[in-house]
């Protein structure tokens, strides 16, 4: 018995939780002093040893609390890493099944833990901060500092004054569910031998580097602000544009990468098939990343000519409201079932306001104490002027980051009107709904979006500062838009693009150009003229060829985008008319295929065969074969096999599917199982199909195929009538075939002949004269019970979205060595 409970003290470690608890006190309470260091440091600059004094202990507090950071880290991880499931969260979000390539995902799958991936990623760029910011330390610090106070006052999950502050990783599991029986034992760990498992849908390599960088891009958004901050706190409302200018390109790339990895993630690991859905998590991450590129071309424009200097003071705080915003909306639980992204209601709602309500007065007390001290060149910009264009386009973008953030908080403005209707008593509609097809719906503005900004980018480089002069802007101008011209009708009658839609303004319709086609024309317009600037202009010098660069992957960026999305062709039609049963929508019925094992069907330019499956672990995989046939010859002359696999989610028990993909240069080819056999269902040995030929086509059975070789006309005395001619083979032998379709008198004969190789038959159905197509049923006998319902999707030129993302993150990495030698 003694021996029994030495086992049961080992599996329980209190001691870690109570070490990683004690780093997150310790690095609350030196979060707390640094900013009380750093405040005092930067009120008492006239006075430098009071001043120098303050610095110390605030520099030494921010070193503490980095430490602590760093301790709760490596404790989390090393919990996690060896599976202490007696901790609430290791056992909510991990499993001794778990590839270890995957540990990671656990540290943020929980709210706990991306709070703690967001706090360090600030600790580690205040640390930096301390090196690099030389007189800006201070009052710089001094914000960031009150920013870790709130980060990890969300970790504390202890409680004052009744009231619980912040969610601790470091709870015990007896703590959390305490009126489980299971608790009731002594040795109760023998009973949790495993943790509930990571969430599936994190589950993939792209869920352990997406959400650092992700986050690294939200606390790289904190840096500019600080800055903003500290300018309006000092007074200094200039100098502070060139140290904050190389950290505001840098959060531009990181948090434009990380959205994309985003991207790249969904494409590959869910199954709507793209990398784009306007999902309001989604939309949460962008709207920042779109003020923070406004804010950081107004402070070019500051830099170079004076101006903007005001749109700076609202943009760049505009930027950081939105990633506290976003932080609000994604984890108080406010989007519900908008989102399949959210985390669930977590009870730190008024704790996230707290948060957003203490940081939003800050900004908006500097702002309105210093607006009429701010410098503000009197002189209006010219139109022709660089300036005055970078202005607009930062306009624009803000537009376009307001346009999706509104409709993204439907659900928080529902829960602000029930609010007021339950404390004033009045009755405010509070049941607004956002649109149902939220892709068209964002997509029909933003693409406009889209065609102004490349407008703008593709002539912004050949403007100059001030004044510009027309006859050099406009011939520099003229080779790139006619050879762009010259691709977009060539690559609108490729992609089946209509160049002239029409327009409707005020009742009137007029002709205008379709918006696919001038977003078309315009990405190429942006790449040639920014190649030309840079070739031509910088000769070629890549250390000052940053915003050409970027502006060319943004060129790029949007081409991908375009032609993956509207040229995306579903292979996977169902021409079968099988009906898959009320449990699936008209959508699912029209674009998912029906495969039954090793019987091909033609998807496209492709042969698709189901081959079977397998399990490793919790994932089933199952083969999928695509051959692509010569017409002419009848030579497989491309051959791949795709594994698309359904992963048992661990903590619903629901099968999740997740995606294969073929990789060409020019396109790829997207599949995934929609939908499998149940366990019980009832084994099926016959099946019919209709098929619709043309002489030449062919139908693939489990055991043969046939092809359709002939019609011949059958006319006798009282007969009319046609009999078809099918060769019907499997690849060592082959057979003739010849069903009938007649008009005896007044009877319609239509009789299935046997197959000669595989089991069972064909009727001749009927004949379509005006579309010269033949229609037969097929009845196949003693066939396999296994199949497969698959979806497939072609995506034409998806990789020049990755290649547009990268030029455009080297883009932006090339302007911030720039800027930081400017420095």
């Amino acid at each position: 018995m003694h021996e029994h409970d030495d086992v049961v003290l080992q599996a329980i470690n209190p001691a870690f939780g109570q070490l990683g608890h004690f780093f997150v006190i310790i690095a609350f309470v030196a979060a707390v002093v640094a900013t009380i260091g750093y405040f005092f440091a930067a009120k008492n600059e006239r006075d430098p040893a009071a001043s120098g004094a303050w610095h110390k202990l605030g520099r030494g507090a921010f070193y503490t609390h980095a430490a602590a950071i760093v301790g709760i880290v490596i404790t989390l991880f090393f919990m996690i890493f060896n599976h202490h499931f007696e901790y609430q969260y290791v056992w909510q979000h991990s499993s001794m099944d778990l590839p270890v390539k995957y540990i990671l995902s656990c540290f943020w799958e929980g709210q706990e833990g991306s709070f703690l991936l967001w706090s360090f990623w600030i600790m580690v760029l205040g640390v930096f901060l301390t090196f690099k910011a030389k007189s800006w330390e201070k009052p710089v610090m001094t914000f960031i500092a009150l920013q870790q106070v709130f980060l990890v006052s969300f970790l504390l999950g202890v409680y004052i004054l009744g009231r619980k502050v912040g969610s601790t990783p470091f709870l015990l599991l007896e703590d959390a569910l305490t009126q489980d029986p299971v608790f009731l034992f002594n040795d109760y760990m023998q009973f949790i031998q495993d943790g509930t498992g990571l969430n599936a849908l994190l589950q993939n390599y792209w869920m352990v580097i997406h959400p650092p960088v992700l986050f690294l891009g939200f606390a790289s958004i904190t840096i500019p602000f600080t800055y903003a901050m500290a300018a309006l706190w000092t007074r200094k409302y200039e100098s502070w544009i060139s140290p904050a200018l190389p950290y505001a390109l840098f959060a531009a790339m990181v948090l434009g990468t990380g959205i994309l990895m985003g991207g790249a993630w969904a494409y590959e690991a869910l199954s709507f098939g793209g990398f784009w859905a306007w999902d309001p998590v989604e939309n949460a991450s962008l709207i920042p990343w779109l003020v923070m590129v406004a804010a950081l071309h107004t402070m070019v424009v500051s830099k170079a000519t004076g101006h903007s200097l005001r749109t700076n003071f609202v943009l760049v705080p505009l930027a950081f409201f939105f990633v506290l915003y976003a932080s609000f909306l994604t984890r108080s639980g406010i989007l519900g079932d908008t989102s399949v992204h959210s985390f669930v209601v977590s009870g730190l709602e008024n704790h996230l306001l707290l948060f957003l309500g203490v940081f939003t007065a800050i900004g908006l007390v500097l702002i309105i104490r210093n607006w009429k001290s701010i410098p503000n060149v009197k002189k209006e910009e010219a139109t022709s002027s660089r300036e005055f264009w970078m202005f607009i386009g930062s306009l624009v973008l803000v537009f376009s980051a307001l346009h999706v953030i509104f409709f993204t908080s439907i659900p928080a403005f529902n829960e602000l009107f029930k609010g007021l209707n339950r404390l004033l008593g009045t009755s405010i509609k509070s049941d607004f709904t956002a649109p149902v097809d939220a892709v068209g719906y964002y997509t029909g503005v933003q693409i406009w979006v889209g065609v102004l900004i490349a407008g703008l980018t593709a002539i912004g480089q050949f403007l100059r500062y001030k004044k510009s002069d027309a006859k050099k802007f406009w011939s520099a101008l003229l080779y790139p838009f006619l050879l762009a011209v010259a691709l977009t009708a060539w690559s609108a009658g490729k992609l089946g693009y209509p160049l002239i839609g029409s327009a409707n303004m005020m009742g009137l319709s007029f002709p205008f150009l379709h918006p696919n086609a001038l977003l078309l024309l315009l990405g190429y317009f942006t790449v040639f003229t920014n190649a030309q600037y840079w070739i031509l202009i910088l000769k070629g010098k890549v250390k000052l060829a940053g915003g050409s660069i970027a502006h060319i992957g943004f060129g790029i960026l949007l081409l991908g985008i375009l032609i993956s999305n509207a040229n995306q062709m579903v292979i996977s039609k169902n021409t079968t008319g099988i009906n898959y049963g009320d449990d699936f929508d008209q959508d699912f019925k029209r674009d998912n295929i029906l495969l039954y094992k090793n019987a091909p069907m033609v998807m496209g330019d492709y042969l698709v065969t189901y081959l079977g499956d397998s399990i490793d672990n919790r994932k089933t995989f199952f083969k999928v074969q695509y051959e692509k046939v010569d017409n002419t010859t009848g030579e497989i002359t491309q051959s791949f096999t795709l594994y698309p696999y359904l992963l048992l989610d661990k903590k619903s028990q629901q099968l999740t599917p997740n995606p294969d993909t073929k990789h060409y240069i020019t396109h790829d080819v997207f599949t995934h199982v929609s939908s499998i056999p149940k366990k019980d269902a009832p084994q099926q040995d016959e099946r019919t199909n209709q098929h619709t030929l043309a002489i030449g086509d062919s139908i693939w059975l489990s055991k043969s195929t046939l092809i359709l070789n002939d019609i011949r006309r059958i006319v006798s005395n009282d007969t009319i009538g046609a009999m078809a001619v099918f060769i019907e083979t499997d690849g060592s032998k082959s057979e003739v075939v010849q069903p009938r379709f007649e008009v005896v008198g007044n009877e319609l004969r239509s009789v299935e002949v046997p197959l000669q190789i595989g089991e069972g038959g064909v009727t001749f159905t009927t004949i379509l004269t005006e579309e010269d197509k033949f229609v037969f049923s097929t009845r196949e006998a003693n066939i396999e019970s296994d199949w497969i319902i698959m979806k497939a999707i072609v995506f034409p030129m998806i990789n020049l979205v990755w290649l547009g993302t990268i030029i455009l993150a080297i883009g932006f990495a090339i302007s911030m060595r720039k800027r930081i030698l400017e420095t």
